[in-house]
C-alpha cells in the first residue's frame, strides 16, 4: 500500500473538518479524533529508492515538529539496512487540534466562542439545553458565516427576546440596537429557532406588520374581478378559490415577473428574497405545482431551500448548469454568500450550488439571463 504522506493527513483532516465541525463546535460530538495508519515504505521499497525513504520519514518529522500531530514509531528490523525508526500511524487529538492543522484555528476559535456566548445568552436557568443545542447545531455555519455586528445583534436579541416572550411589540419597538424589520426578514430563520428552544414556545411575542403578496393572475379567467396584478394581505389572498389552477409560478425579480405574458392556470408571484416561504400561507398554493425561479446565486438556492422547508414541494428553473454555463459573460461576483447548510436541495441543485463557489463565488442574477432564453425554458414548464 501506498505510504500516506502529510499532506494526505492535512487533506483528510479537512474533509472531517468540514463534515463535522458543525457537531463539535456545539459539543454534539465530544470526541474529535484522527487516528491514521502511516503504511511506511517496505524494506524492498527503502533499497529500491532510499533517497523518497528517508525523505518520506523527514517529512513526517518537520510536520510533527510544527503542527500538532503525534506520531507513533516502531522500530524495524530490515536484514540488508538494520534497525530503522519509522513513523507508522499519526494521530491528532481534539477538534483544535485539527482545526490548526487545516488552517482554520482562527476561525475555530471565534466560532466556538460565538456558539459559547449565543448559549450563555439564551439559556434561562439552564432550562431546555438540549433543545438549544440543536437549535445551535442546526443553524451552526450560518452564524459562523455571520459579521462581528450581526453576531452580536443576534446574540442581543435572541437574549431579550427569550426573556420577553410575549411583549406584544413591534419589531421598531424592541430596545436592541441594530435591530430592524429588514435585519429581522434577513435573520428570521435562526433568531425564531434560537428563541423557540429558549422558551420552549413558538413565535417570537412580536406583532408583525400584515405580510402582503404581490400577485400576477397570468390566466385571465382566473382574476378576481378582472385584476391581473393585485397586491393584498396574505390571509386575503389565502381566502380565494382559484379554480383551475394548475401552477404557481415564484419569481424573484420583479421586472422578470412584470414581464410575463398571459398563461393558462398559472398564477405567479413576486418572491420577495427570503420572504417567498410566505407563499405557503396560501393552502390552495399546496395543492398545485409550484416552480421557484430564483437567482442564480448562493442565497438563490437558500430561498428556494427555505421555501420547501415551509411545505412547498418547489422545483427549480433556470438554476441549473447550462443556464450558468450559457451565460458566462454575465457572471459578477457574490459580495456576501450565504453559509449555511442546504439539506432540501437536489443532487442536481447541489452541483450547481457547488459551481459557484469552484468559479469563484460568482452570481447570474436573474435579470442578466436573456428573456427569449428564458421564457422558452419556463413555457416549457407550464
Amino acid at each position: 500500500m501506498k505510504p500516506v504522506t502529510p499532506e494526505d493527513l492535512v487533506s483528510r483532516a479537512g474533509r472531517l473538518y468540514e463534515r463535522s465541525a458543525r457537531a463539535w463546535v456545539t459539543g454534539a460530538v465530544a470526541d474529535a479524533r484522527i487516528d491514521v495508519p502511516l503504511h511506511p515504505p517496505t524494506e524492498r521499497a527503502a533499497m529500491a529508492d532510499p533517497e523518497s525513504s528517508v525523505r518520506w520519514v523527514q517529512d513526517w518529522r518537520r510536520t510533527a515538529d510544527r503542527m500538532p500531530v503525534d506520531l507513533v514509531w516502531e522500530q524495524r528490523q530490515w536484514s540488508r539496512v538494520g534497525r530503522q525508526d519509522v513513523p507508522v500511524r499519526a494521530v491528532i487529538d481534539g477538534a483544535s487540534d485539527i482545526a490548526t492543522v487545516v488552517g482554520r484555528s482562527g476561525d475555530w476559535r471565534a466560532w466556538r466562542a460565538r456558539i459559547s456566548a449565543l448559549r450563555d445568552a439564551v439559556l434561562v436557568d439552564g432550562a431546555h439545553r438540549d433543545e438549544l443545542d440543536v437549535a445551535l447545531r442546526t443553524y451552526a455555519r450560518t452564524i459562523a458565516a455571520l459579521d462581528d455586528t450581526d453576531a452580536l445583534v443576534l446574540q442581543s436579541v435572541a437574549a431579550w427576546l427569550v426573556r420577553n416572550p410575549v411583549s406584544g411589540l413591534r419589531v421598531r419597538q424592541v430596545p436592541v440596537r441594530g435591530v430592524h424589520t429588514k435585519w429581522l426578514e434577513r435573520h428570521r430563520a435562526v433568531v425564531e429557532s434560537l428563541v423557540a428552544a429558549g422558551t420552549g414556545m413558538p413565535g417570537l411575542g412580536l406583532i408583525d406588520s400584515e405580510e402582503r403578496l404581490r400577485m400576477l393572475v397570468l390566466d385571465p379567467l382566473l382574476r378576481p374581478g378582472g385584476l391581473r396584478d393585485v397586491t393584498a394581505p396574505v390571509d386575503q389572498l389565502a381566502a380565494l378559490r382559484p379554480d383551475g389552477l394548475r401552477t404557481v409560478l415564484i419569481v424573484e425579480n420583479l421586472e422578470s415577473l412584470l414581464a410575463l405574458p398571459d398563461v393558462e392556470g398559472v398564477v405567479a408571484f413576486h418572491g420577495g428574497g427570503y420572504r417567498a416561504h410566505r407563499i405557503a400561507a396560501l393552502p390552495w398554493a399546496s395543492t398545485v405545482r409550484v416552480i421557484y425561479w430564483g437567482d442564480l446565486d448562493t442565497h438563490g438556492f437558500a430561498i428556494l431551500n427555505r421555501v420547501r422547508s415551509a411545505g412547498l414541494d418547489a422545483r427549480s428553473a433556470l438554476m441549473e448548469s447550462a443556464t450558468l454555463e450559457a451565460h458566462r459573460d454575465q457572471w459578477v461576483s457574490e459580495p456576501k454568500p450565504f453559509r449555511g447548510e442546504l439539506e432540501l436541495l437536489t443532487p442536481q441543485e447541489r452541483r450547481t450550488f457547488d459551481l459557484l463557489a469552484e468559479h469563484g463565488t460568482i452570481r447570474l442574477e436573474q435579470e442578466r439571463i436573456d428573456w427569449s432564453y428564458a421564457w422558452e425554458r419556463l413555457a416549457e414548464l407550464f
